[in-house]
């Protein structure tokens, strides 16, 4: 009577699942980048995309179809995942770039705060030729009241304007620390005019132009903050005789006397 033959199995380590996944995370990638005409944002969205997906298949792969010893498993995947928590529990996502990659920073780092409320008695800093006389009168002739100025061709009209910036760069008149927003300012009158976000208020500030100092301040409740979007305001306020038009981030219009 012939004797049954029978092979041991095979109970080595289980490849192919891991190398299934590698190709198509690499296909995928190379269709992202290479494969579609699409801006570098949609690119780096499709790439976090992959890598997510691709890294819920290799957990899969490594927890149940790898046949690597059970407990090697386990504890690989223990130390792992720690390392994931504690760096999770330390970072923060403080921003993103242009091309909507984010910006990473301690959680518990202690940093300035920009444009945490600055007052009328806040330190200006002047440029030379103010410091040495009033540069105000310079400016008190400048207009522009609306959004991209006042034509909306964002040009203004001026007499001369030298082209060697490189040799002679503009001259910083004064700086001062600002709220969080994204408004422009327009001009009247020798005051300049924005929209700022001051901690959970957003406010429409008026400054002197030719030395940066705060001549009056509309504020109310009102806070937009967006990881991806950035915070504070968006639109710039608009000029009307003597009138000033604003709209908050959360639809607020505003309309305050320009002088007060």
């Amino acid at each position: 009577m012939d004797s049954e033959v029978t092979t041991p199995k095979d109970n080595g380590i289980r490849w192919w699942p891991a190398v299934v996944v590698l190709i198509m995370t690499s296909l995928a990638l190379g269709v992202a980048w290479f494969g579609i005409d699409q801006p570098r944002q949609s690119k780096n969205i499709a790439t976090a995309a992959i890598f997510l997906c691709s890294g819920v298949l290799w957990v899969l792969w490594w927890l149940v179809f790898s046949r690597i010893p059970l407990g090697l498993r386990l504890g690989i995947f223990a130390v792992v995942a720690g390392v994931l928590g504690v760096a999770v529990s330390q970072l923060t996502i403080v921003g993103v770039s242009g091309d909507l990659v984010p910006v990473l920073g301690w959680k518990h780092a202690s940093r300035d705060i920009e444009g945490e409320d600055p007052e009328p008695d806040v330190d200006i800093e002047l440029g030379p030729s103010v410091m040495a006389t009033d540069a105000s009168w310079a400016v008190e002739s400048m207009s522009f009241e609306q959004f991209l100025g006042p034509e909306r061709n964002t040009q203004i009209p001026i007499t001369a304007m030298g082209m060697g910036f490189l040799d002679t760069p503009p001259e910083v008149f004064w700086k001062i620390p600002m709220g969080k927003g994204w408004s422009g300012f327009v001009v009247q009158g020798g005051r300049a005019l924005t929209q700022e976000q001051q901690g959970k208020e957003e406010t429409l500030s008026c400054y002197a132009l030719g030395t940066g100092e705060l001549l009056w301040r509309h504020r109310y409740p009102s806070a937009y903050e967006s990881v991806i979007a950035g915070d504070g305001p968006r639109a710039t306020p608009t000029i009307s005789g003597e009138r000033v038009l604003s709209m908050g981030s959360h639809g607020m219009l505003s309309c305050v006397d320009l002088a007060t």
